[in-house]
């Protein structure tokens, strides 16, 4: 009687078009998060830019730019260690929500879509960012 040889146990075999897919899912996962962390730091870097314009005198004020707090990120970010925040300011030169631009709101909806855990408000500077009212 002839006997088999044994077979080897390879374990899970793949071409290497499904290894290509594979590899493409994640890139574009991993591109989608680390594009959206990149503008939610410039986000912020454009408001705080905004905000050290704030004279000193009132910074008392000014410290509801940003919470203090932090929160679970949305999404995956988590995975990248980025963090939530519970509420951001978009700071606008205007005295009430009756002289916004459409630029402001136009950031504003910005801030909402890249922070959608925040309570996104308003942070009001009259006359060229000299003189702060919170509403």
């Amino acid at each position: 009687m002839s006997e088999s040889p044994p077979t080897r146990d390879r374990g899970y075999q793949f071409g290497l078009g499904t290894m290509s897919v594979v590899v493409t899912v994640v890139a574009t996962f991993l591109a989608y998060h680390v594009n959206w962390i990149r503008q939610r730091h410039a986000f912020l870097t454009e408001e705080g830019d905004r905000f050290a314009r704030i004279p000193v005198e009132e910074f008392a004020l000014a410290s509801a730019f940003i919470s203090p707090q932090r929160m679970p990120a949305p999404g995956m970010l988590w995975l990248f260690s980025e963090d939530g925040l519970e509420y951001l300011s978009v700071i606008v030169e205007a005295a009430s929500r009756t002289e916004l631009t459409s630029e402001d709101l136009n950031r504003q909806a910005l801030a909402t879509r890249l922070f959608p855990e925040a309570e996104i408000g308003f942070y009001f500077v009259r006359n060229n960012l000299e003189a702060p009212a919170i509403h």
